[in-house]
Parts: C-alpha cells; sequence; structure tokens
C-alpha cells in the first residue's frame, strides 16, 4: 500500500496476533518494513520485534 500510516497499522495488527505459527510470517513483515522508505514504517517495525516472543 503506498499509505504508510496503513502499511505500519497492518504490521502493527500483525505482531499484537498471539499465535506461534504466523511467527515466521511477522519476521518476513518485519524484515521488510525494517527496510521501508518511510521513517514511521521502520520505527513500527523496530516496536514489534520484541513482540515476537
Amino acid at each position: 500500500d503506498p499509505n504508510q500510516l496503513i502499511r505500519a497499522s497492518a504490521l502493527r495488527v500483525l505482531s499484537s496476533i498471539r499465535v506461534t505459527i504466523i511467527v515466521p510470517i511477522m519476521m518476513l513483515a518485519i524484515k521488510e518494513a525494517a527496510s521501508d522508505m518511510s521513517p514511521y514504517v521502520r520505527k513500527t517495525a523496530a516496536h514489534a520485534i520484541p513482540k515476537l516472543h
């Protein structure tokens, strides 16, 4: 999505799901968001990392 708020919100929702089976999907989403051109999305990715455990 071209909107940084949508990308960040999607990552925030995905990282709040506490189901271990989706951890690989979350890791992929965080990896992609960490290299996003938007600083807001990168910050959201950084905040999502501790939620992996």
